[in-house]
């Protein structure tokens, strides 16, 4: 909870759980790397992860996201 004269924390643009942000990164850096990521979506089904719209993967093997 935060008083009143506090700002609150900029939401993760991924999500508003931070780690989904965070699961996000790790994905488009696998995929930059040519690896295969799936989601698990239920015992039965799975779907191939995309990369996130706008990254950008660098030659050295970085990731930009631009604002």
């Amino acid at each position: 909870m935060f008083a009143d004269n506090q700002r609150y924390p900029e939401r993760n643009p991924s999500g508003p759980v931070l780690w989904l942000g965070h699961r996000r990164i790790i994905t488009d850096y696998l995929l930059a790397r040519r690896e295969t990521v799936l989601h698990i979506m239920d015992a039965h089904y799975t779907s191939a992860a995309t990369m996130t719209p706008g990254a950008q993967p660098q030659a050295d093997g970085t990731l930009i996201y631009p604002a």
